[in-house]
C-alpha cells in the first residue's frame, strides 16, 4: 500500500480543523489588525485610479493628502504617483509597492495617526552590506524618507516588538490581497496582486533573518515562534507556505526554523489538558510538517527527523521513559488524561467529592475531545512523515523503538517508572490504528516475524502451537529459498499495531481491572472494621485501627480519582471501537492462516495446526479476547458493530478445536469469553453469542470440544491447576445450560452421551459436585458456629478483643469461601438435574453410578437429619445456600435415574444409606410441597426397592476378608473380580482401574500413560478367585 494523503483515514472532527494558525484581531485594533469592512472585496479595476486605490486598501496608506481616510499619507509616494493632481502616465507599481512597504514598515508605527504604543528607543540606522543587491532590504538604504528620517531613528529595528508589529502588518496586507484575489478577473490587477504577495513575503523572510539591521541577531527564530505559538497572532493561509518556500531556496531555513522546532518541544513540554495552551504548539508542528516545497519535500520533516533528539539511544536502564521525556515526538505523545501522567488534569476536573452524572459525562467529553485533538494532530505529523518516502524509515524506526524499549509493560510484575506512561502508549497506538484502516491483508507478509529485517523481537513469547524446533525448522526453510524482499509499509504497520495493542491497551485495561477489584476490597475493609469498632475502640489496637481507617480512607481517594480519570481516557467508545475494528481484521488475517487454501470453513479442518499460524505468538489470541471481555463488561453495545462479524468463524474454529493451542489457560480465556457473552449474563451481547451458536460448525462440533475440554482441565501444568478448574469448568457448566436449550446443541449432547469422552465427564461432574457441596457444608458449619458464640453476649464479652477479631476474620474467610463453593456446587447440581432428565444409561454404569449415589446419599443425610440444624446459618441467601432448591434437585436425580441398576448402586453405599435415610426425606418433603404425591409415591416406591436389594445383599453376603494378597487388588485392598494386568505388570481389578482411568490416563503406579485398550486380562488368575469365591459359598450353603 502506498502512503499518500488519501491512503491513511484521518478521523478529525471537523471543529478540531486549523488550516492556518489564526487568532481572534484584538478589540482596540493596534497592531496593523483591521476591521472585517476593511477587507471587503476590491471594486472592479478599470483603471490606474483604481488600482491605486485598491492598494491603498490592501496597505492602509493613502497617496493623496486630501484623501479623507484615517490611513497614513506616504507623501515620497505620492510624488512619483501624481504630477499635480493627475496621475502620471506610467507608473511603476512594482517600485509603488517596494516604497510603501518600506515607508510604512519605518514610519507608520510613529505617525500621528497611529494607535501603536510608542515603545521603541534606540536609535538605528540601515546598512547594505548584508544583503543583495536586489533585495527589498537594499532599497531600504535607498529610500526616500525626510531628512530627519534619515540622520536619526528613533527605535531599535532589530527590537522582537517591532520585528513582531511589522511582521503582523505584512501579514494582514498579504490576507487583504488574497482576499481581492478573486474578485476580478483583470491581468493586471492579478500582476500586482502576486508582486504584493512575493513582496511581503520577501520583506518577512528579511525579518526573521535579522537582515535589516547591522545589530547581531542573538536569536532569529523567535519571531516565527510568537507567531506559531501566541494565540494573539497568526499567519495567513498560504503565508507560511511561502514564506517556508522562501527561505529554503536562500539557505537560511535550518538556521531559522531548528530554534523553531525546539522552541514548540521546549512549549510543549510544559503543556497539559489541564487548559487549552497545548493546541497553539501542537497545531503549530502539524502545520509545519504538512508545508511541502519543490519535489514534495517537506522540509520541516525532514528537519526535524535529523534533530539530535528525534530518536535519542538509552542512556539508562529506564530507556522507555527516556524515549517518551527525551525524543522529539515524546512530549506531544504524552499529553494524557491518566492521573499518573498529569496529576493536574485529575485535580482540576475531578476534585475530591462526588459530581453529578452529568457534570461526570460533560468533563468526560471535554477531555476526550482534548484527547482527540492531541491524536489527530499528531496523526497529521506521522502521516506527514510517511508520505516521505525517505523519511518512511525514520517513522517506523521511531516506533519500533518505542515498541522495543517497552517491551516490559504487559509483564504483571514492572516498574512502571522505567517504562512509558499509559497515556503515551495509547496515543502512539492511536496512531498506529489509524495508519492500519485501509490496510490490505493480502498484502501483509505472513512471514514478517522471520524476516531479516523484521523490526520486532517476539522470540522471548510462547508460540500459539508450535516447538522451538518447528520454528527454527521454519526459518531455515524461508532463508534457504532467499526470496525475502524489503518489508513493504503495510507489513511492517499491521505487526506494529498488533504488538502496540499489547503493550498499551492491554496492560491498561488489566491495570484498570485491578484497580476497582482495589477500590471493592478496600471498601469492604473499611465496612468491616467500622461494624467492629465497639470491640476494638477501648483496646490497645485502638490508635492503629484508627491510623488504618484513616489510611485507606485516603487511599480510597486517590483510587477513585484515578479510576474517573482512567475512565476518561480507556472506557472510551471510539478508542474501543479502533481496538475492536483492528482485532476484527486481525481475526480474518489468523483464519486465513488456519484455512490456507480453502476459501470458506467447512468440517475438514487439518488435524495438525499450520506453522505458519502456530508459530505466532500466543498474545495474538489472547488480547484479542481480553479486549473483547473488556468491551463485553464495559461497553457491550459497540458489540453489535458489523466489524464484529469478523470474530466469529475465527472463535468457532479455535474453540471446536483447541488442539490448535498449547496453553489450556488461553483456550479458557476462549470459553471464558463465550461464558460471558451468555445472554443470561450479557442481554447486549445476544446478537453475538446467536452468531457463534448457530454457526453450522459449532453446532456439531461445539459441544464434543467443550466437554473434552472439561475433563482436560484436569491437568493444566500449574500448580494452581486443583482450584483453576473450578473456575473454568463453571463457565463450561453456565456454557452448556444455555446450549441445552437449543435443539440443535441439545441433540448434539444427546449424541455425545454414547461416547467415552462423556462417561468421563459425568465423572469428573461428580467428583466436583461431591468436593465442592462438602466444602460448602464445612464452611456453613464453621458460620454457624462462630455465629452461635456472637450470639451468646455474655461469653463473647468475656473472649478477649485479639481472639474476638480473628473469629470475625476467619467468619468473613469462611463467608467468602461459602459464596464461591456454593456457587460452583449449585450449577455442577443444576447440570446434573438436567442432564438425567434426557440421558440416563451413563449414569447408570457400575463405574459410575454407585459413585454418583454415595454423593446423593451423603447430601440428603445433610439436608434432611439431624445434621441439618448445623447448617442453619442467618442468612443463608447471603451466601446462596438454597437447601431446599438443592434438596429438590437431589431428589428429582434420584426419580431421574429411577431404575434397578440405580437402585443396586443406592443399596451399594454402605457410607451414608440408611433406611431412615429416604424415610426423613419423604417426610421434610411432605411438610414443605416440595413434591407432587405422584413423586412422593415414586420416591417411596423407589426406596423400598433399594431396602429390598439390601436385605437380599445381607443374604448373599460372603466374608471374603481372609483372601489372599494375590486375590486382593493393590489399591484398595479388595478382593478382584475381574482382574487385568498393566503394562508395567501390575494386576488390578478392572472396576478400580476403570475408575481411575476416567480421572487419568496413567498408570497409577508409574505414572506412564495409560488406557483402557492396553489392559490385558489375567484369565489364570480369574479362574482362581471365582473358585476360591465358589468355594467359600458352599462352604456358606452348608453351614
Amino acid at each position: 500500500m502506498d502512503i499518500d494523503d488519501k491512503s491513511i483515514n484521518q478521523s478529525v472532527e471537523k471543529n478540531n480543523k486549523r488550516p492556518c494558525i489564526k487568532s481572534t484581531p484584538p478589540r482596540d485594533g493596534k497592531l496593523f489588525r483591521v476591521s472585517p469592512k476593511e477587507t471587503e472585496a476590491v471594486s472592479e479595476v478599470n483603471n490606474t485610479s483604481t488600482l491605486l486605490t485598491c492598494l491603498e486598501e490592501i496597505f492602509h496608506v493613502k497617496f493623496r493628502a486630501s484623501d479623507k481616510n484615517q490611513y497614513t499619507f506616504i507623501e515620497e509616494v505620492s510624488n512619483q504617483i501624481y504630477d499635480g493632481n493627475q496621475v502620471k502616465s506610467i507608473v511603476n507599481f512594482k517600485d509603488i509597492i517596494q516604497q510603501v512597504l518600506m515607508n510604512k514598515l519605518l514610519r507608520s508605527f510613529y505617525s500621528h495617526e497611529s494607535s501603536t504604543p510608542q515603545v521603541f528607543q534606540n536609535n538605528d540606522v540601515f546598512i547594505d552590506s548584508q544583503v543583495d543587491k536586489t533585495s527589498p532590504s537594499k532599497e531600504f538604504s535607498k529610500a526616500g524618507l525626510n531628512h530627519h528620517d534619515t540622520h536619526e531613528l528613533p527605535f531599535d529595528y532589530t527590537m522582537l516588538e517591532w520585528r513582531v508589529a511589522a511582521l503582523r502588518y505584512l501579514c494582514d496586507c498579504y490576507e487583504r490581497a488574497k482576499a481581492s484575489q478573486g474578485k476580478n478577473s483583470n491581468q493586471q490587477w492579478k500582476e500586482i496582486l502576486l508582486n504584493v504577495n512575493d513582496i511581503c513575503i520577501n520583506y518577512a523572510v528579511l525579518i526573521s533573518q535579522g537582515k535589516l539591521s547591522d545589530k547581531i541577531m542573538n536569536n532569529t527564530s523567535c519571531i516565527v515562534t510568537h507567531f506559531l505559538l501566541d494565540e494573539k497572532y497568526y499567519f495567513p493561509a498560504d503565508f507560511l507556505s511561502s514564506f517556508v518556500s522562501t527561505l529554503w531556496l536562500s539557505g537560511d531555513f535550518q538556521q531559522i526554523f531548528e530554534p523553531v522546532l525546539k522552541s514548540i518541544l521546549e512549549k510543549i513540554s510544559s503543556c497539559s489538558l489541564s487548559d487549552e495552551s497545548f493546541k497553539y504548539p501542537l497545531m503549530a508542528l502539524s502545520t509545519l510538517c504538512d508545508i511541502k516545497v519543490a519535489n514534495g519535500i517537506r522540509p520541516l520533516c525532514s528537519l526535524m527527523t535529523s534533530l539530535h533528539n528525534w530518536l535519542p539511544p538509552p542512556i539508562s536502564m529506564a530507556s522507555g521513559r527516556e524515549i517518551q521525556m527525551f525524543s522529539f515526538l515524546g512530549p506531544f505523545l504524552q499529553l494524557s488524561v491518566f492521573f499518573d501522567d498529569d496529576p493536574k488534569v485529575a485535580k482540576k476536573y475531578f476534585p475530591v467529592g462526588k459530581q453529578s452524572s452529568d457534570n461526570m459525562l460533560l468533563t468526560r467529553s471535554t477531555l476526550r475531545t482534548h484527547l482527540q485533538l492531541v491524536r489527530s494532530e499528531m496523526f497529521k505529523v506521522v502521516h506527514s512523515l510517511l508520505v516521505t518516502s525517505e523519511l518512511r524509515g525514520h517513522c517506523l524506526d521511531y516506533f519500533a523503538a518505542v515498541l522495543s524499549r517497552n517491551s516490559k509493560k504487559n509483564q504483571l510484575q514492572v516498574n512502571e517508572k522505567l517504562l512509558a506512561s499509559d497515556g503515551f502508549m495509547l496515543n502512539v497506538l492511536s496512531i498506529l490504528q489509524h495508519l492500519s484502516v485501509k490496510i490490505k491483508l493480502d498484502k501483509v507478509d505472513l512471514h514478517y516475524l522471520h524476516h531479516p529485517q523484521c523490526r520486532l523481537n517476539t522470540s522471548q513469547f510462547s508460540p500459539i502451537k508450535a516447538k522451538k524446533e518447528e520454528i527454527n525448522a521454519l526459518k531455515e526453510k524461508l532463508d534457504k529459498l532467499n526470496n525475502w524482499v524489503e518489508p513493504k509499509f503495510p507489513t511492517e504497520c499491521f505487526f506494529l499495531t498488533y504488538h502496540c495493542h499489547h503493550i498499551s491497551v492491554i496492560p491498561a485495561t488489566r491495570k484498570y481491572i485491578q484497580r476497582m477489584r482495589e477500590i471493592r476490597d478496600m471498601n469492604k475493609l473499611i465496612s468491616e472494621l467500622e461494624l467492629r469498632e465497639n470491640d476494638w475502640k477501648l483496646a490497645p489496637s485502638a490508635a492503629r485501627n484508627r491510623l488504618l481507617l484513616k489510611k485507606w480512607k485516603a487511599k480510597i481517594q486517590v483510587l477513585t480519582t484515578q479510576d474517573a480519570c482512567a475512565v476518561t481516557g480507556l472506557v472510551d467508545e471510539n478508542l474501543m471501537r479502533r481496538c475492536l475494528r483492528f482485532y476484527s481484521n486481525a481475526a480474518e488475517w489468523l483464519l486465513s492462516l488456519i484455512l490456507q487454501d480453502r476459501c470458506e470453513l467447512s468440517s475438514d479442518f487439518p488435524q495438525n495446526v499450520p506453522i505458519e499460524f502456530g508459530a505466532l505468538p500466543d498474545y495474538y489470541i489472547e488480547d484479542m479476547i481480553e479486549c473483547l471481555l473488556f468491551i463485553d463488561f464495559h461497553m457491550p453495545q459497540i458489540l453489535d458493530d458489523a466489524y464484529v462479524d469478523n470474530f466469529v468463524p475465527l472463535l468457532v474454529i479455535l474453540m471446536c478445536n483447541y488442539n490448535y493451542i498449547a496453553n489450556p489457560y488461553l483456550v479458557a480465556k476462549l470459553v471464558e469469553f463465550l461464558f460471558a457473552i451468555d445472554p443470561s449474563l450479557q442481554p447486549r451481547a445476544f446478537n453475538l453469542y446467536q452468531k457463534i451458536t448457530s454457526n453450522t460448525i459449532g453446532e456439531v462440533f461445539l459441544i464434543p470440544s467443550l466437554l473434552k475440554f472439561y475433563i482436560d482441565v484436569e491437568t493444566t501444568g500449574s500448580s494452581s491447576e486443583f482450584y483453576d478448574k473450578f473456575g473454568i469448568r463453571f463457565h463450561i457448566s453456565v456454557i452448556l445450560k444455555g446450549l441445552w436449550k437449543k435443539p440443535m446443541h441439545k441433540l448434539a449432547i444427546v449424541k455425545e452421551s454414547s461416547t467415552d469422552n462423556f462417561t468421563r465427564f459425568i465423572n469428573m461432574l461428580i467428583n466436583d459436585t461431591t468436593y465442592l457441596l462438602d466444602e460448602s457444608i464445612d464452611t456453613l458449619r464453621n458460620i454457624r458456629d462462630i455465629e452461635d458464640a456472637m450470639a451468646n453476649t455474655k461469653e463473647w464479652e468475656q473472649l478477649s478483643s485479639e481472639v474476638r477479631q480473628t473469629k470475625q476474620r476467619q467468619l468473613a474467610t469462611d463467608e467468602r469461601q461459602c459464596k464461591s463453593y456454593l456457587t460452583l456446587a449449585t450449577e455442577t447440581v443444576d447440570m446434573l438435574h438436567y442432564l438425567t432428565a434426557e440421558i440416563k444409561q451413563p449414569f447408570l454404569q457400575q463405574e459410575l453410578g454407585v459413585r454418583l449415589s454415595v454423593m446423593l446419599n451423603y447430601n440428603v443425610k445433610q439436608l434432611t437429619g439431624d445434621k441439618y440444624k448445623n447448617l442453619k446459618v442467618r442468612n443463608p441467601e447471603k451466601y446462596g445456600f438454597e437447601p431446599k432448591k438443592l434438596l429438590d434437585q437431589i431428589v428429582d436425580i434420584y426419580l431421574h435415574l429411577d431404575s434397578d441398576e440405580f437402585a443396586q448402586a443406592v443399596a451399594a453405599d454402605e457410607r451414608s444409606y440408611r433406611k431412615e435415610l429416604f424415610d426423613d426425606c419423604i417426610t421434610l418433603l411432605q411438610r414443605t410441597v416440595l413434591k407432587s404425591q405422584t413423586q412422593l409415591e415414586q420416591l417411596r416406591c423407589f426406596a423400598d426397592r433399594v431396602e429390598r436389594i439390601i436385605i437380599e445383599n445381607y443374604k448373599n453376603a460372603i466374608d471374603l476378608d481372609d483372601a489372599p494378597d494375590e486375590f486382593k487388588d493393590p489399591l484398595i485392598d479388595t478382593v478382584m473380580f475381574d482382574p487385568v494386568i498393566l503394562p508395567s505388570g501390575t494386576i488390578m481389578d478392572r472396576s478400580v482401574i476403570l475408575r481411575h482411568l476416567l480421572n487419568s490416563n496413567t498408570d497409577p503406579f508409574n505414572r506412564q500413560k495409560l488406557t483402557e485398550d492396553m489392559l490385558k486380562p489375567a484369565s489364570e488368575l480369574k479362574e482362581k478367585i471365582q473358585a476360591w469365591i465358589e468355594l467359600k459359598k458352599s462352604k456358606k450353603h452348608n453351614e
